[in-house]
């Protein structure tokens, strides 16, 4: 029998033979012998492996159908034999399930029924049960090799024999139960579920029974048999090594985390090791266990069918622990991605669900972890929409109970009530929301765990090529191109299914496709590589297109297109050169080729990465007359492009031949005769082919639609209501292939539908008969078939078995579509309870609408978005930060997987996080997360998502909105802190108008009534005790805090940032077209705290920066924007001016008006009025120096500024230290003069609260640093020097040596100086002013400190002055500060202040050596020289003489004469003087003429007189020299001499003599208003004096003394003057005749000449002054553009006693109007608060 063995092996000839002789026959008749057993089985097998072995096959599986039941040993030998040959050859596995094998197979298995009980029945009681295993492990072997390689015997076994049958085969061999469905089983003990005993047992560990330890022997079994269905379901069986055991005790799975668990296999070792880590190229991995890889998935489904048969009444614990051990292992088997898809296609979520509810129902439940887990890694692959119902629908939640069940348990008889209600309590029980576990379980199913695509989508369908199983597999794509046999120009059919016309070869449709296209060609290809192989142990590049083609009838396969990724590098590879298609075990097939103009290589790091989704396009372009190239874009974005050249257009490039056809096929993929093991596995996503060179946008939009798009380019939707045209022709496409079609046919159903050279191929590549009609081939269908155009490809047929699969998700997040969509998901939100509860489901709803697109879009549609917020307003006591971050995560705003942070859902961006009012109340400060995600939004963006994020924020209304929020009195520090920055950046360089409109009103409203002061308010505290104040017109109270001030600080600060020089010049013109210049002065007022007037003031002084706006400014244009819609405040309606609609108000307001004209007060007057009551602030002055000199506002740090001092002025202004030299920077600095107006009218308001010095002692200190700075500034800043002699400073500077009218009065009433000005009256013919100069004690001027300062100021002012050229037109600088006085201040004050500001003036000219020329002590100012000085001097002179004459200088006469005689004598010492004298002189003569006109009523007055008469004589040289030839002088002095003598005769007379028109007394350049004083005087002087005649005789002597002077010296202009001659009557004994000889002769003449000189003297001293007051007046009336902000001068005579007309200054009506308007905001918003309490509450 060996000799026949041998001479059958291998041998179909002897085999026939045998046959033929019987020998077959006598064979099969000795096997159930036992001596000759083996040999004879040996023969069979020979026999069964020949051909023709149909009979021997079923011969041999007839004799274990008709062996006694008992026969094990014979059963056992034969399926071993058989087992034999189904390893060794196909044929056989095939003649195997032709002849009926799994039907003989099962049959032994059925005929073992009851075998394993434990206690068995007849026949088993006796059967050693080692003998029953080993048959029944031979039983599950037999079936698993016979489907090994197989797909038609699996297909036939899944589908004929069923592994349901298997289930209850298995579940009769006695150690199952007959329980189908999971029971009610709570955790118990910890120790009723140590599965260590089972673990050793099912790796067999334990093989003998006596091992088990005490496990009952049905359990035991019941494990052995799961254990064979393991093998089986892994193909498992034919493992050489047994499993590795545990060096631990496995613990229990109460202990033991899932990710633990692992059961230890056969196969651990077979199909290599775990994936690699992205990046690691080349590198060999270290060696561990792999997952399992699930080959018979029904399998598993026969596991899961036995589950809740595992039963044993006795061992209640031990059969629960074997049913967890048993869960844990199936949870074992899914746990990779492979496993849970494969089972996903056999139903094993649905077994879950039928068999297992209960288990699953209930958290407490023994098996609910491990089949919880299983279930929710299932239902993340794919899931039905039934077996989703039936998952929510567990527990009976709602009104899921059906009804009929209901009803008829109502109806059901039962035999008490107590049953019944017990029935209806467990059976039926239902209501309440979705139990919270059952939530957790959706978002464990929702949460995406592939990152191939970031987490954004759902992974698509796909065909997965696994390179480790059997070394190849690919898409074969016959007939690329379909051709006709005949020329191009024939148009053939091949009409699917088999058409009369047969000219067309291959294919689908009718009409040639050239190949390759005339135009280009266009490869679009989703690919995702999970692992790459190694380039050194295993290299197999991945192939990613091959168009092969070749001759019909000929044998040479060419392939014209060439894309791989390199097994090197990976890099990818493309060639277009022809090269014959590599056969098995060539080198070549894997190596790179040599790069040349066919060839070229695309290096993208992107391709490297693994486990990514990537989108490839590749376009090869065809060029005539230039180079071809080839480009590369990789997920939208173009790579590279290189020069190719084009695919040939006839095959090896030779003469096109008509008669002859070609067919075009592709490859994607590792062919079987590439084959080669290796650790690649890739999924292919959808592909298409077009031949068409694409654009980049085209491709861009392709990479847009994502791989799950299934289309064909026609009408692709680019956002939920938006369609795109046509990207492509339909005629274009030639292929697209998505595994979502795919269907199973055989090779005569593809010969039947389609045609036969496609079926003739397709076997051919498979390498079996074209006739075959048992294995199933998967085709994926050409989605382009059914378009226009030529015949296309049927599709791609899939090539391989274990290492091909494909796979068409299904998850959680797209089947809710079927179940209700988000509507069901909202509705788990509505339903939560707990904060726990809440985020579970919002956590499903973020992954579903973020991996479902359709699910984003019915979101959109239904408003979604809206409902989930009214949700959350709801529930908002249970919001955290955690479902702050999903909301996030919802809207798109944080998303890891995309690097734009663009927003990319406005609608739910709007609807929640827009919605401030869900989270203004949220616990835990939540908002404030908000708003610093809104922060990052528009600042940590790119630059195109910043504007993008900006604009639509805007859009939104953001401002107005969280404007509304902050006026919540509970908001924290920190939340106020991050909303002023997010208000900062959306209001920065271009915001909306009616934003910075609302910003700045409500900025208004934070404002305190006037009756309130914030200026001792405590910022640092915590809190300050708030102050209440009564708003006028209003019985409501407003209180001011230290809260409401930091506040409106921090949102000042962000107006400080938007007008800094840095940022744009735009924001500075639109916060002064919208809101307005006199808005910044609103926080300059009096009542507020000074943290807010200096951060008012910086945005002021930086608004003004540019001329344009310092000129609005000043005439008061461009004011009063931020009273723009005020109707609504009006009516009260505040909250739609904050952008909400609160309803009415207190129609108390009713009665508010608006004044805007009041607004367009010129700017600097206001500021005149409001900084003086800030004197107490240091850092005003510091801006307002820096404003001064146009540096930039420099922060001051506060604590740094001790005090406002010289050394705190060069470091904040100049940015030097007090040791260095600024000079070099002040020179280049340049002057604003209106600023030094302000800094003026702040030292006049310090100057006059010298009383309170002692309380404050700045008082002293500030006003002399300023003007010491400002004498600093005249001496080094050019600029500043034409400023200082301006008539506007010299005004002011002049006033601040005034005081005001009165304490009380000044501080009731708002003035400034320039309205307080006006010249100094100088006869009757002026106004008379009524001053208050007895009210209050206040008749001189201020005696502070500062006043010496001031007035040196004023000199070097003046004496600089001097060197200039005399104006033409326009008022001198002396005549500027003699005439300026306050308009309040009384004659005293302006009498004292001349006559101080002139003697300092004489004494400094006397001492200088004025006249000297060059040798003089005296600066010469820029522009200026000494010929002008003596000129000016001159001048000088004339206004000393002037005001002698007016009565306003107060001191010695005689001291303006010895001024005069030293001024000649200097003038007379000039050298190379060409002076003229006679100006000078004049004022000599007019000196002396008013000495000799005083009236002489006392004793005092006589000795004056007597002293002026000396010193006339002593000086006479000079006086009557030849320089002074003034005639008139002449007659007058000798009037004035003839009036002295004649006092003496008619002394006795003086009452009348004084009322003689004689009399030399004149009244005219009296003052005024002391003319009655002086005749009080003159009753006092007779009544209580002396009589003064006794002193008139000296009187006498002197003039005559004097007249002889003047005889001698001027005898010629004399007799000239009165027409006389001298020579008559004089004395013998003195040469001069006495003058009052001559009284007859002149009188007449002299009374003459003296009153044409008194007249000139009125008109010389009246004429100046009015046109000098003109000069004043026109200069007030550009800085008071008022009504009446001036006084109005009077020209010509008045009664001395009218009083002046001062009309009331409009500054008070523009206070009494700002406040008005504040209260207007403060008001209004008061009812938003009231609103927003009512609507919290």
């Amino acid at each position: 029998m060996d000799a026949l063995t041998v001479l059958l092996s291998n041998n179909s000839s002897n085999a026939s033979v045998f046959r033929e002789c019987g020998g077959a026959r006598c064979a099969h008749n000795m096997v159930p012998y036992l001596e000759c057993r083996q040999q004879a089985l040996g023969i069979v097998q020979q026999l069964v492996l020949t051909s023709g072995c149909d009979d021997d096959m079923g011969t041999l599986l007839g004799l274990m159908h008709t062996a006694p039941q008992m026969s094990l040993d014979l059963k056992t030998h034969v399926l071993k034999s058989l087992l034999t040959v189904l390893r060794e050859s196909h044929r056989t596995r095939t003649v195997f399930r032709k002849v009926g094998g799994f039907v003989y197979v099962m049959s032994v298995l059925i005929s073992m029924e009851g075998c394993l009980a434990e206690s068995p029945k007849s026949p088993w009681e006796h059967v050693d049960r080692r003998e029953v295993l080993r048959l029944l492990k031979t039983v599950f072997n037999t079936l698993t090799v016979a489907m090994r390689f197989e797909p038609a015997n699996a297909k036939f076994f899944s589908t004929e024999i069923c592994y349901s049958r298997l289930t209850d085969t298995v579940r009769l061999l006695g150690c199952f139960g007959t329980q189908t469905e999971t029971t009610d089983v709570d955790y118990a003990q910890e120790d009723a579920y140590d599965t260590t005993v089972y673990e050793e047992i099912f790796n067999g560990t334990r093989k003998k029974p006596a091992d088990w330890g005490g496990v009952p022997t049905n359990l035991a079994m019941a494990l052995l048999m799961i254990r064979y269905l393991y093998d089986m379901a892994l193909d498992s069986f034919d493992s050489h090594r047994m499993p590795h055991t545990n060096t631990t005790p496995s613990p229990s799975p109460k202990k033991r985390p899932v990710s633990e668990f692992t059961v230890k296999s056969p196969d651990t070792d077979q199909y290599g090791c775990m994936r690699a880590s992205t990046g690691n190229i080349g590198l060999p991995l270290q060696r561990v266990a792999a997952d399992p890889i699930v080959v018979h998935p029904g399998a598993m489904i026969s596991m899961l069918g036995l589950l809740n048969a595992v039963q044993d009444k006795k061992h209640r614990q031990e059969a629960l622990a074997l049913q967890v051990y048993i869960s844990e292992i199936l949870k074992s088997l899914v746990r990779s991605e492979r496993n849970q898809q494969v089972a996903c296609e056999v139903g094993l979520p649905n077994e879950l669900l039928t068999h297992c509810r209960r288990a699953l129902e209930r958290e407490r439940h023994a098996l609910y972890p491990a089949l919880q887990y299983v279930f929710e890694r299932l239902a993340a692959q794919s899931l039905d929409p039934r077996d989703l119902r039936t998952f929510l629908r567990m527990g009976n939640p709602l009104n899921c109970v059906p009804i009929d069940a209901v009803c008829e348990t109502r109806q059901g008889e039962s035999e008490t009530a107590a049953d019944t209600e017990r029935c209806a309590a467990e059976q039926y029980r239902g209501g309440g929301p979705v139990e919270l576990t059952r939530v957790k379980c959706l978002v464990s199913m929702t949460t995406p765990r592939d990152f191939r695509l970031h987490g954004a989508s759902i992974m698509p369908a796909f065909v997965e090529f696994d390179m480790s199983a059997e070394g190849f597999g690919c898409l074969f794509i016959p007939s690329v191109a379909p051709q006709s046999i005949n020329a191009p120009a024939v148009v053939g059919g091949g009409i699917v299914g088999g058409g009369s016309e047969t000219n067309i070869i291959g294919g689908v449709g009718s009409g040639d496709r050239l190949f390759p296209s005339q135009s280009g060609i266009t490869y679009s290809s989703w690919v995702c590589v999970d692992k790459f192989a190694s380039p050194l142990q295993d290299a197999h590049p991945v192939r990613l297109l091959h168009l092969v083609r070749n001759m019909f009838g000929r044998d040479e396969h060419l392939v014209c297109l060439s894309i791989h990724l390199s097994a090197r590098d990976r890099a990818m590879f493309v060639s277009t050169a022809e090269s014959v298609l590599p056969q098995q075990g060539d080198p070549m097939s894997v190596a790179d080729p040599s790069l040349s103009d066919s060839v070229v290589r695309f290096w993208c790091p992107e391709l490297i990465q693994e486990g990514q989704w990537h989108h490839l396009v590749l376009v090869l372009n065809r060029a005539v007359l230039k180079n071809s190239s080839v480009s590369l874009y990789v997920d939208g974005q173009h790579i590279n492009t290189q020069k190719l050249h084009y695919i040939s257009q006839n095959p090896g490039g030779g003469a096109a031949n008509l008669t002859v056809a070609s067919s075009v096929y592709g490859l994607i993929g590792t062919t079987p005769m590439h084959r080669r093991l290796s650790k690649l596995v890739w999924k292919q996503g959808p592909c298409h082919l077009i031949e068409e060179v694409m654009s980049n946008t085209a491709i861009q939009q392709m990479y847009k639609q994502g791989p799950n798009y299934v289309g064909s380019w026609q009408a692709p939707v680019l956002n939920a209501n938006e369609l795109l045209g046509p990207l492509v022709a339909e005629e274009k496409i030639v292929f697209g292939l998505h595994a979502h079609a795919v269907c199973t046919m055989t090779i005569a159903k593809i010969r039947k539908v389609y045609n036969k050279v496609d079926s003739k191929s397709i076997a051919k590549q498979l390498g079996m008969s074209s006739h075959e009609n048992a294995t199933p081939i998967r085709i994926a269908h050409n989605s382009a078939g059914h378009l226009s155009g030529p015949a296309r490809s049927l599709g791609g047929v899939l090539i391989g078995y274990l290492g091909v699969r494909t796979f068409c998700p299904k998850p959680v997040a797209k089947t809710l579509d079927n179940v209700g969509g988000t509507a069901a998901l909202l509705g788990l939100i509505a339903m939560t309870r707990d904060v726990e509860g809440l985020y579970a489901a919002v956590k499903a709803l973020v992954c579903v609408v973020r991996s479902n697109r359709a699910a984003a879009i019915e979101m959109d549609r239904t408003r979604g978005y809206q409902m989930l917020a009214m949700l959350f307003k709801k529930k908002r006591h249970l919001l955290n930060s955690h479902i702050l971050h999903l909301t996030f995560s919802l809207v798109g705003t944080v998303d890891s997987g995309r690097e734009s942070t663009t927003i990319p859902n406005v609608t739910a961006f709007e609807d929640l996080l827009c919605d401030l009012g869900v989270w203004h109340a949220a616990p835990c400060d939540l908002q404030r997360s908000l708003y610093e995600h809104f922060h990052d939004l528009i600042i940590e963006s790119g630059s195109r998502e910043y504007r993008a994020n900006l604009k639509l924020m805007r859009d939104l209304g953001m401002v107005q909105r969280m404007l509304h929020i902050l006026r919540d009195p509970s908001l924290s520090d920190a939340t106020i802190r991050v909303l002023a920055m997010v208000l900062g950046t959306l209001l920065h360089n271009t915001p909306k108008p009616i934003d910075l409109l609302r910003f700045g009103q409500f900025v208004v409203a934070l404002l305190p009534p006037h009756s309130a002061t914030e200026r001792q308010l405590n910022l640092e505290a915590e809190s300050s005790v708030p102050v209440y104040a009564e708003i006028p017109g209003d019985n409501t109270f407003q209180f001011v805090s230290a809260r409401n001030v930091k506040l409106r600080n921090k949102l000042l600060l962000l107006v400080l940032a938007f007008v800094q020089p840095g940022n744009c010049q735009h924001m500075c013109e639109e916060l002064s077209q919208i809101l307005g210049h006199d808005w910044v002065m609103l926080f300059l007022q009096p009542h507020l705290h000074p943290a807010t007037v200096v951060l008012g003031l910086r945005i002021l002084i930086l608004l003004l920066s540019n001329a344009s706006a310092m000129s609005k400014f000043r005439d008061g244009v461009a004011c009063g924007g931020w009273l723009d819609d005020t109707e609504a405040v009006l009516q009260n309606r505040m909250g739609v001016v904050l952008g909400f609609n609160v309803g009415g108000g207190n129609s108390k307001m009713d009665h508010r008006e608006v004044n805007v004209d009041v607004c367009h007060t010129p700017g600097f007057t206001v500021l005149q009025s409001l900084l003086p009551k800030h004197t107490s602030t240091p850092e005003i002055y510091f801006l307002l120096i820096s404003f001064l000199l146009y540096q930039p506002a420099r922060d001051m740090p506060k604590g740094e500024l001790g005090q406002f001092d010289m050394d705190n002025i060069w470091r904040f202004v100049f940015g030097v230290s007090s040791g260095q030299n600024v000079s070099s920077t002040a020179t280049k600095s340049d002057v604003c003069s209106d600023a030094a107006l302000v800094i003026l009218s702040m030292v006049r308001a310090m100057l006059n609260q010298e009383d309170k010095a002692a309380d404050c002692p700045w008082l002293l200190d500030y006003p002399i640093t300023i003007v010491q700075f400002l004498l600093f500034l005249y001496h080094h800043v050019p600029a500043f020097v034409p400023v200082a002699m301006s008539a506007d400073f010299l005004c002011l500077l002049a006033s601040t040596l005034f005081p005001y009218r009165g304490s009380s009065e000044a501080e009731s009433e708002v003035i400034t100086p320039t309205e307080e000005y006006k010249p100094d009256p100088v006869s009757e013919g002026f106004m008379v002013v009524k001053t208050s100069e007895g009210q209050n004690g206040v008749t001189g001027l201020t005696t502070h400190p500062a006043k010496k300062f001031v007035i040196d100021l004023m000199r070097v002012i003046i004496i600089d002055s001097l060197s200039l050229p005399p104006l033409t037109k326009g008022t001198s600088v002396l005549d500027l500060l003699l005439e300026a006085a306050p308009e309040l201040s009384t004659r005293t004050q302006q009498r004292e202040f001349q006559t101080e500001l002139l003697s300092i003036l004489m004494d400094h000219l006397l001492a200088a050596d004025a006249l000297l020329g060059e040798q003089a002590a005296l600066p010469i100012a820029q522009g200026g020289s000494y010929m002008h000085l003596a000129s000016n001097v001159f001048y000088f002179a004339a206004r000393v003489v002037d005001k002698l004459w007016q009565g306003v200088y107060h001191r010695d006469p005689s001291e303006v004469f010895d001024f005069i005689i030293k001024l000649i004598t200097q003038a007379k010492r000039r050298p190379q003087s060409g002076l003229s004298m006679d100006s000078i002189y004049h004022c000599l003569n007019r000196a002396i003429l008013y000495q000799l006109s005083r009236p002489a009523y006392t004793v005092a007055e006589q000795m004056n007189l007597l002293d002026a008469l000396h010193k006339l004589t002593s000086n006479r040289t000079v006086v009557f020299g030849p320089g002074n030839y003034e005639s008139e002088f002449i007659g007058c002095l000798v009037y004035c001499l003839m009036q002295i003598c004649e006092e003496e005769k008619i002394s006795s007379m003086f009452a009348r003599s004084t009322s003689t028109p004689l009399s030399r007394h004149t009244t005219w350049h009296v003052d005024p208003m002391d003319i009655d004083m002086e005749a009080d005087i003159e009753r006092t002087i007779r009544s209580k004096t002396p009589d003064p005649s006794d002193g008139h005789a000296l009187l006498v002597t002197a003039a005559r003394r004097v007249w002889e002077g003047l005889y001698v010296c001027k005898k010629p202009v004399i007799e000239d003057v009165f027409k006389v001659t001298l020579d008559f009557g004089q004395s013998k004994q003195q040469g001069t005749p006495d003058l009052m000889s001559l009284r007859t002769a002149i009188c007449d003449v002299a009374n003459k000449v003296w009153l044409n000189y008194v007249e000139s003297e009125r008109k010389g001293l009246l004429g100046e002054p009015l046109h000098m007051t003109s000069q004043l007046q026109s200069m007030s009336s550009k800085l008071v553009r008022m009504g009446s902000g001036m006084t109005r001068l009077v020209r010509g005579r008045q009664r001395k006693d009218s009083p002046v007309r001062v009309v009331n200054t409009s500054l008070q009506d523009y206070n009494m109007w700002t406040y008005t308007h504040v209260c207007l905001f403060l008001t209004g918003l008061q009812h938003v608060d009231v609103h927003s309490r009512v609507d919290r509450a």
